[in-house]
């Protein structure tokens, strides 16, 4: 008999005003639960760190065109570190893969969720 493991719940945690890491599932649920809709509207990171993704649903990509949206309205780009192939296979799916600079050199790692520092 198979067994299905259950979706790893995403997290959302920051490690710097500028620095958000992602980790496990970005779903519906997830960037809901993350606040990840209220940080689409605020100030996007500088650098979102994607290395523990380990599913990408259009939720996902819609709070990730959110937050590209919104640093563009500043004129900033957001650099994507460490994104699973999916990632950016979705991204570049719907032509908005160039919007953001990918740095798969450096991956980050996964920490326990922490609020954005004020």
């Amino acid at each position: 008999m198979l067994h299905q493991l259950p979706p790893s719940p995403g997290t959302l945690s920051w490690s710097g005003p500028d620095t958000a890491t992602w980790c496990g599932d970005i779903d519906r649920t997830a960037v809901h639960s993350a606040g990840g809709e209220q940080a689409a509207v605020q100030e996007p990171p500088r650098v979102l760190d994607l290395t523990g993704v380990t599913w990408f649903s259009s939720a996902g990509m819609a709070l990730l065109l959110g937050l590209v949206a919104r640093a563009r309205a500043d004129g900033r780009r957001i650099t994507v570190r460490g994104a699973p192939a999916m990632v950016v296979r979705r991204m570049d799916m719907v032509g908005a893969a160039h919007l953001l600079d990918w740095d798969q050199a450096h991956p980050g790692s996964c920490a326990e969720p922490t609020r954005r520092p004020e």
